[in-house]
């Protein structure tokens, strides 16, 4: 009997400790799977809300980088805007038919005119020096240039009917004569190496098609500083129309032809006129494109040549090329 009760408890203590264990290991159960549960849904979430973000990022990036690409091109825009002002070059050629002799006597009497009344000078030194000669229509001549057109500093096209109406409504800061010819000089060593780079790249263009070098002269030269100096100094572009061509008109309203008489320069006489280009490669480019100007750097007609090379007070480039 003892042995039948103590097996009997045997079982109990068995049967309890069976009901234990399942239990414990339902208990684990249940809690991991519910562990996993959460995780997973936590997991999910997260993924959820990373992917909102991201969006949102990506989305603000985007917008920061059209932002930025947009302020790039109205920056580009505006440079762009400022480096083109003005690339077109005016050309005006002049024939200078007097005899030499004449146009040496011109120096002697033009500054002092010129200095007493700047923007009357040319026309009232002429009758006084050249009288008797030909060159005596050229006051006169000065009443038939019409269609003006002044582009100032900023390159703003101002147009007038007449040279008389321009030289009424236009009003600058010019150079007198003695000081264009001091600043001429002055220039003349200054600019010396692009005044010669020009000079290479003009004759290098002309022995690419088949004509003779250009000779530098000294007179050529120092007429053209001064016409690059009057002309930066007051920031000056002017053109006008005479009988069909295009004429430079100086700050003196004169045509830029008085120039030649002013230095004693005889014969045939052309000028290539061009500001704000940079370098001497850049002014030449934009000759070789204007079929009036490269025509005077491809002309048989000339024999030398002078480079004149200024700077304005915003440090920009006007050349000039005097063809005789």
């Amino acid at each position: 009997m003892k042995k039948f009760l103590k097996a009997v408890k045997l079982f109990g203590i068995a049967a309890t400790a069976s009901f234990a264990v399942l239990a414990v290991v339902y208990f684990f159960e249940t809690r991991t799977v519910a562990g996993s549960s959460e995780y997973k849904a936590v997991a999910v979430d997260y993924t959820e809300e990373t992917s909102v973000k991201e969006t949102e990022v990506a989305t603000t990036v985007k917008t920061v980088e059209e932002s930025k690409n947009e302020t790039v091109k109205e920056t580009v825009k505006e440079t762009v805007k400022e480096t083109v002002k003005e690339v077109v070059t005016e050309e005006a050629t002049e024939p200078q038919t007097e005899p030499a002799t004449v146009r040496a006597t011109e120096p002697q009497t033009a500054p002092a005119v010129k200095a007493a009344q700047p923007q009357t000078s040319a026309p009232a030194a002429q009758p006084a020096v050249v009288k008797t000669e030909p060159q005596t229509v050229a006051p006169a001549a000065q009443t038939t240039l019409t269609d003006v057109v002044y582009k100032d500093a900023e390159g703003n096209a101002h147009n007038y009917a007449s040279l008389e109406e321009a030289k009424a409504s236009v009003k600058v800061a010019t150079l007198s004569d003695s000081e264009a010819k001091a600043a001429a000089k002055a220039n003349k060593t200054t600019y010396a190496a692009q005044a010669a780079e020009v000079v290479n790249l003009i004759n290098e263009y002309r022995t690419a098609n088949g004509l003779a070098k250009l000779t530098v002269n000294d007179t050529l030269s120092i007429a053209a500083m001064h016409r690059a100096a009057e002309s930066a100094y007051a920031d000056w572009n002017m053109t006008a129309m005479e009988g069909g061509a295009k004429r430079h008109i100086r700050p003196n309203f004169t045509k830029a032809s008085t120039i030649a008489s002013e230095y004693g320069i005889g014969g045939n006489f052309g000028e290539n006129f061009g500001r704000w280009q940079a370098s001497p490669s850049e002014i030449i480019a934009q000759w070789k494109t204007s079929s009036s100007h490269n025509a005077l750097l491809l002309s048989g007609s000339y024999t030398k040549v002078g480079i004149g090379v200024a700077q304005d007070s915003y440090g920009d480039y006007y050349w000039v090329a005097l063809f005789n």
